[in-house]
């Protein structure tokens, strides 16, 4: 809510000079021949000698034609692409099956309220889940038929964009983040508006989901009515958004911004379902949380937006950002990267101790009692780590401009320890090296073999390349054409355009490295793109 106020009022100026077109902006790439790359699907870190090798140097070319775009039949109506699938509207995250065959993305709303003079006044909420088939050839998606289409929140109005879902769930409104298990038996949704966690099985053969039965169907929820939405209850889920499994699928964890928290679950991997951590394992909330879930507290977590887990279980990150303004009193005790050992047993995270428990902004507020001072960090908005766990990586929203933070890992430790210089952080923040089409930085995603990071520029709307290096690793842009992709309404200087790059996501990369999606909440649509190589 604290982005999308200010893009509101371009919105309005929009809407106005163009007869009501509601666009935000991006960035584009090239292609000059180098070592291949691959990536990760799913979001999964797989082995680098594993990682397949990729044509081209990652650069990314739209695929081309009604295929390339991707809006549901709900959609935006003055947006470029074709209206097909059914049951998405604002999709806001997506997540590739692990055998590559499946595509699955959310949506949390499902239309909008306009004011007198037909400009976006408030959302219409809403919660749902479409799923496709992936051509392995191509990388198309397309649509399942019937039931499998597409899935919807059990209380989500029924309008243009809900109606065509058979399927119902509980817990599913404002869905926001979807992820799978690592043997793609289950998938996860974190839902902020129902400030819950929904569960699924997936059936490996058609890619159709059902809510998981009884109590096990979601974790945590509102009360409507007095009646809590889900069956089982959950600590510190307030406004969740982001959902993440380990890789040895013991554990689920959440992020939960409102709540100014994050929370722990044990994972059966027979049956899929979640229970919470008990006691003080079950979460960790902000010393300076606005609503206390009853959880220890921590430094660096005011409102959370992303957690990542390092490739060999033993530690968790989390980017936190600054106050939302929605809370006026909020004593914004975050732009941090915040870090935890974890305990492979059990799941328990433990914040690191010392110097090495979190590292705030230096433009952050005193409140913020990380003991580390770092640079790109304001407005800290999304964390990864490297699939051999070495580095990772924090996209920020610093005030709009964008940057990418840079920390070598403590492999004995877990500590963060940032490059030094330049190589400490691009993009437009303070003492950061300059980046093409990164502003608004929502997510960071690196290839399976570590030699290619793609960073998502919400305001941009665009999606920077940039070649990695594995041994230290520092990055730096793609040049010419190849540095990165934008919408085709975007003004960022960027060189190559697509369409349906308003507001992107994140983005993900198919198994076989050659194809990167991404969903975009502004456009309300998947702009599918192949990587090193014309179409």
């Amino acid at each position: 809510m604290r982005r999308l106020k200010p893009l509101l009022v371009a919105v309005a100026a929009l809407a106005v000079v163009a007869g009501g077109l509601w666009l935000w902006r991006s960035a584009g790439d090239d292609g000059s021949r180098e070592d291949g790359y691959t990536a990760q699907a799913a979001v999964r870190p797989t082995s680098v000698r594993a990682a397949p090798a990729t044509p081209g140097n990652g650069s990314l070319f739209p695929l081309g034609g009604a295929r390339g775009c991707l809006k549901g039949t709900g959609g935006l109506s003055w947006i470029p692409c074709r209206p097909t699938v059914k049951g998405q509207y604002d999709v806001s995250s997506l997540v590739i099956s692990p055998d590559g065959r499946f595509a699955y993305g959310v949506s949390p709303n499902s239309g909008y309220v306009p004011d007198r003079r037909g400009i976006r006044k408030r959302d219409v909420p809403g919660g749902t889940i479409v799923a496709f088939s992936r051509d392995a050839g191509t990388g198309t998606l397309r649509q399942l038929e019937g039931a499998d289409a597409c899935v919807r929140d059990a209380r989500a109005p029924v309008n243009r964009v809900t109606a065509p879902c058979d399927r119902k769930a509980i817990g599913l409104a404002g869905a926001k983040t979807i992820t799978l298990s690592p043997d793609g038996r289950f998938a996860y949704v974190a839902a902020l508006n129902s400030s819950a966690i929904a569960a699924f099985r997936r059936d490996p053969r058609t890619g159709g989901l059902r809510q998981l039965p009884g109590a096990a169907a979601c974790v945590g929820g509102v009360k409507v009515n007095g009646r809590r939405i889900c069956p089982r209850e959950g600590r510190a889920l307030r406004g969740v958004r982001w959902v993440e499994v380990s890789s040895d699928g013991k554990n689920v964890y959440a992020a939960s911004p409102a709540g100014d928290a994050i929370a722990a679950f044990s994972r059966d991997p027979a049956t899929g379902g979640l229970r919470q951590l008990p006691g003080a394992d079950g979460c960790i909330q902000d010393r300076l949380a606005r609503i206390s879930s009853g959880c220890p507290t921590g430094n660096g977590l005011n409102y959370p937006r992303t957690i990542a887990l390092a490739p060999d279980g033993r530690n968790a990150y989390v980017a936190s950002d600054s106050a939302d303004d929605t809370y006026g009193n909020d004593p914004a005790n975050g732009d941090a990267v915040s870090a935890f050992s974890r305990d492979p047993a059990t799941g328990a995270l433990r914040q690191l101790p010392g110097k090495a428990s979190c590292v705030k902004n230096n433009r952050s507020r005193a409140t913020t009692l990380c003991p580390t001072i770092g640079r790109g960090l304001l407005d800290a908005f999304h964390v990864t780590v490297s699939p051999d766990g070495r580095h990772v990586y924090v996209g920020s929203d610093a005030s709009r401009r964008g940057a990418i933070a840079v920390f070598r890992r403590d492999l004995t430790t877990g500590e963060l320890i940032q490059l030094p210089g330049r190589k400490g952080c691009l993009g437009n923040g303070s003492g950061c090296g300059p980046a093409k089409g990164v502003k608004g930085a929502d997510s960071v995603t690196i290839s399976a073999n570590g030699r290619r990071l793609y960073v998502t520029g919400f305001f941009s709307e665009a999606v920077g390349v940039f070649l990695r290096s594995p041994a230290t690793g520092a990055i730096r842009q793609l040049r010419g054409r190849a540095a990165c992709v934008r919408d085709v309404n975007s003004k960022d200087p960027c060189r190559r355009v697509v369409k349906g790059l308003q507001a992107p996501r994140n983005v993900v990369l198919s198994p076989d490295g050659r194809t990167a999606y991404v969903p975009a909440s502004g456009s309300g649509t998947i702009t599918i793109l192949r990587v090193g190589s014309r179409p």
